[in-house]
């Protein structure tokens, strides 16, 4: 709360015989200034060349297999948004003190277009020295796609308020806590996509299934009745939400589609195991880390 009013410097106001009166002030954004001075430097200082990395060849090393390998990281670093979750992390962690990254790495399909020309072939030349030449045809070309379904690696910042780390850490890393819970919030058809994806990779190989247990009717869960604000959900006053804009709470039912009302999922990490729980109530995944 407090470093919301030192960032947004809000007009403060005081009450005299029920009614809210401005106090003259002048408002100086001394915390957004500095976070916006300091931000911009940091992000220029990490992100000075495109890509952000230079490699060089070890002893017995082609050049041409390191500027392979420069392409595929600048590709990888440019799918996952490195840049701007990177900025992210870095306006919360000048603004409040620190900063979480989570990373890994996530199955995607990708699809590989090859064209080919429509061209006629003929040979023309003195028998002695044919030459071979391609004519171009008045017909579209030839387009073979191939799908594959590759890991990409992927980067994201996480807010501060929904990552609960191990109260016992007492170092500044987080890669050294005992146990950490990442605080999500997902709606039906996001979690109809997750199932449907793993029933679709099951097909050929069940043990991707393994440690996975989805309701029967997974609609169930958002069809009833609407259940109070989770308690991991952090509370603020009337008077921080009246001074200080923020965003609605994830949480908060807002669309016509109760299906799109956003569930709070929580995944529990620690040394050997990974535990999902669906609203405080089912737990939909339970394995080794």
């Amino acid at each position: 709360m407090d470093a919301d009013l030192l960032f947004q410097a809000p007009r403060p106001m005081t009450v005299f015989d029920n009614t809210y009166v401005l106090e003259p002030n002048v408002q100086r954004f001394t915390v957004a200034k500095i976070v916006n001075s300091v931000v911009p430097q940091l992000y220029k200082g990490l992100f000075y060349d495109d890509p952000p990395m230079i490699l060089r060849p070890r002893p017995g090393e082609h050049q041409n297999v390191v500027d392979a390998k420069t392409a595929l990281m600048s590709y990888i670093l440019d799918k996952s948004k490195f840049k701007t979750e990177t900025k992210w992390g870095l306006e919360t962690m000048a603004h409040l003190g620190t900063g979480i990254w989570k990373w890994g790495y996530d199955w995607i399909t990708i699809e590989t277009s090859k064209r080919k020309a429509a061209v006629l072939k003929e040979t023309v030349g003195p028998d002695q020295q044919p030459q071979t030449i391609s004519i171009p045809l008045d017909e579209p070309p030839t387009i073979t796609t191939v799908t594959k379904v590759v890991p990409m690696p992927f980067f994201e910042h996480r807010p501060l308020d929904k990552v609960l780390v191990d109260p016992k850490l007492d170092v500044p890393d987080i890669r050294e806590a005992k146990n950490v819970v990442d605080v999500r919030y997902m709606d039906f058809y996001e979690m109809y996509d997750l199932q449907q994806a793993l029933e679709l990779e099951a097909k050929d190989d069940p043990s991707v299934m393994d440690g996975w247990s989805f309701p029967k009717n997974l609609k169930d869960a958002w069809i009833q009745p609407p259940a109070p604000a989770s308690n991991l959900q952090t509370e603020q006053t009337l008077y921080m939400k009246g001074a200080v804009h923020h965003a609605q709470d994830v949480n908060v039912q807002n669309a016509v589609d109760p299906l799109r009302t956003k569930l709070e999922v929580l995944e529990y990490w620690d040394a050997k195991r990974k535990i999902i729980v669906l609203d405080g109530k089912k737990v939909i995944y339970t394995g080794d880390n």
